[in-house]
Formats: C-alpha cells, structure tokens, sequence
C-alpha cells in the first residue's frame, strides 16, 4: 500500500518539477526570442532612418545643383541682356549718326550747288 501511495507522489512531483523546469526553459527562450525580434527591429529602424538620411541628403545635393544651375542661367542671361541692351545702343548711336551725315552732306550738296550758281553767275558778270 505505500508503494501505491508513494509512487504516484513521487510521480506527480517529478512531474511537477519537470514541468516548472521546461517552463523556466521556455521563458528564457522567450525572453531571448523577444530581445532578438526587439535587436531586429532596432536594426531595422536604424537602417530605415539611414537610408532616409540619405535620400535627404541626396535631393539636398539635387537642390543645391540645380539652383547653381539656376544662378548660372539667371547671370548668363543678365549677360545677354546687357549685350542685347548694348548692341540696341550702339545702333541707335549709328542710326542718329548716319541721319547726321546725311544732313550734313545734303547740307554740302546745297552749298556745293549755290557755290557753282555762284560761280556762274560771277563768271557770266
């Protein structure tokens, strides 16, 4: 009779202990598991905040290029425009000059002739 007793004691505490014991184990396996997923979702992020840095840091230097290229077109076009302004000037300056000259040689046509009706009439005297 104890052995019928004693037995499924011992039975039940070894399963009790048995079981206490794997349950520990899963615990720490769980803990483990869990610090992996939390080291992998940390790295995760870190390189998601990296990868977006860098796309930040990328269209920043897009930016900046192409308002270089901006100012270089804005200059380069101010340059034509000074040119342009110039050159409208220069031939405004000649259009005035060329109308001078030729008053003036109409000017010189005129007296050319009065000194030739001169002349003549001075040589018919």
């Amino acid at each position: 009779m104890k052995k019928r007793i004693i037995i499924p004691i011992f039975s039940l505490i070894a399963i009790t202990l048995l079981s206490f014991e794997s349950y520990g184990q899963a615990t720490v396996n769980l803990k483990e598991r869990e610090q992996v997923r939390a080291d992998s979702i940390r790295s995760i992020d870190l390189d998601l905040k990296r990868l977006q840095e860098s796309k930040d840091n990328y269209r920043m230097n897009d930016v900046k290029d192409a308002s270089k290229e901006t100012k270089e077109k804005a200059r380069e076009l101010k340059r034509i425009e000074r040119d342009a302004s110039d050159a409208s000037r220069q031939s405004k300056r000649a259009l005035k000059n060329e109308k001078k000259a030729q008053r003036s040689r109409k000017k010189a046509d005129k007296q050319a002739k009065k000194a030739l009706e001169a002349r003549d009439k001075s040589d018919r005297n």
